[in-house]
């Protein structure tokens, strides 16, 4: 990842919608995400750098798409780590600010493990065999 200067970061942030505002800054996802760091028995400098990596989402600067790649490549974490952080992080993070996120990144906000944002896969009606064409 490039490094971004203060100035550059808080030019950025004055332009996100408020609800990504409130996500960077929200006490409930600073608490959401160290009980997710324990759980998975995150170091705190390694805290940090995952923390750093999710402002860049909410910033615009890192696609959710290359979420995870950015935890193995810059975080050095394992891939099997990765990929449950990533889900968990998708799920209590990302998830609630959604639509700004997709404002942001449009299809760029599907993460790298499947469904949109944990959505269930859209079903096929199926044809009724059993009815008769109306006329």
């Amino acid at each position: 990842m490039p490094k971004y200067t203060q100035k550059d970061l808080w030019d950025l942030y004055k332009t996100l919608p408020e609800e990504l505002k409130r996500a960077i800054f929200s006490a409930e996802n600073a608490e959401t995400l160290q009980k997710i760091y324990e759980r998975h028995e995150i170091k705190d400098e390694i805290a940090e750098k995952i923390s750093e990596l999710i402002t860049f989402v909410f910033l615009g600067l890192l696609s959710p798409k290359e979420f995870r790649d950015a935890l193995i490549q810059e975080v050095k974490i394992n891939i099997e780590t990765a990929r449950m952080l990533e889900k968990e992080i998708y799920r209590y993070i990302f998830f609630p600010v959604k639509p700004s996120l997709e404002q942001l990144y449009g299809e760029g906000a599907t993460p790298s493990f499947g469904m949109p944002f944990a959505e269930k896969p859209k079903e096929k009606p199926k044809e009724d065999i059993y009815r008769e064409p109306i006329e």
